[in-house]
């Protein structure tokens, strides 16, 4: 793994946990520890953390240049690959829910 690579890895880390920490809610934003659980909008979470993934798998395997892929590399791209199965299964699971606009006549 390359330093171009390390930096992507390393900065994908800190928005992951970052993502994790201030979770979309119902109202907005919020710190994790002082909201309601009830209140996290976890499918809009769990696209969150897809999204970053799929970013951060794809940059690192594009920045590898003409190296081949050692196995550091075969294990970050197989955790990735593993992180978005599980938030595709999981996300699939839990039906959307789209706001109800009732109009008053």
């Amino acid at each position: 793994m390359n330093k171009r690579q390390t930096v992507v890895l390393s900065a994908g880390i800190i928005i992951f946990i970052v993502i994790g920490l201030f979770p979309p809610l119902r109202r907005g934003y919020g710190f994790l520890l002082t909201e309601n659980s009830a209140a996290i909008q976890f499918q809009k979470l769990l696209i969150q953390w897809f999204i970053l993934s799929a970013g951060v798998a794809g940059l690192i395997y594009y920045l590898r240049g003409d190296q081949k892929m050692n196995q550091l590399q075969y294990i970050v791209v197989g955790l990735a690959i593993i992180v978005l199965v599980f938030l595709v299964i999981f996300a699939a699971g839990q039906p959307a829910r789209l706001p109800v606009t009732r109009f008053r006549y």
